[in-house]
């Protein structure tokens, strides 16, 4: 994981207010700051990196949350699919998404393994934290 670049207070805080405020306005006022700072930072390399770094740590929160409700998700569809009493047409939309959902699954794998096996052509062995 990369260092943390060494960021104010109030930048950080700014960086809290980018996440989920939406205006600029409405984050510099979150922060503490002026918008006119506020611009000057978002064109700061450091900042930016920082920034970069929060989303990426709040998006894979998200996935991981998302993730958690793939298996009762796919507990519901398999339940609709195979319940005979159910109507035929949401039956068949639920086979259709479990059919879609795995075709992608495998396509994802078939991709992800090509490129492991291009890389390592390239570069070498690549460690699993690079990719």
């Amino acid at each position: 994981m990369p260092k943390k670049t060494e960021l104010s207070h109030v930048q950080e805080r700014a960086i809290e207010a980018l996440l989920c405020c939406d205006t600029l306005e409405e984050v510099a006022k979150t922060a503490g700051c002026g918008a006119r700072t506020l611009y000057t930072w978002l064109k700061a390399p450091e900042f930016r990196d920082r920034l970069r770094q929060a989303q990426n740590e709040a998006l894979r929160g998200s996935i991981r949350h998302l993730g958690r409700g793939a298996e009762l998700a796919a507990r519901v569809l398999i339940g609709i699919a195979s319940d005979e009493g159910a109507p035929l047409g949401p039956r068949v939309q639920a086979c259709k998404t479990l059919l879609d959902c795995g075709m992608r699954w495998l396509e994802s794998q078939g991709l992800e393994e090509r490129l492991a096996s291009l890389e390592k052509k390239l570069f070498g062995e690549v460690s699993k934290d690079a990719t």
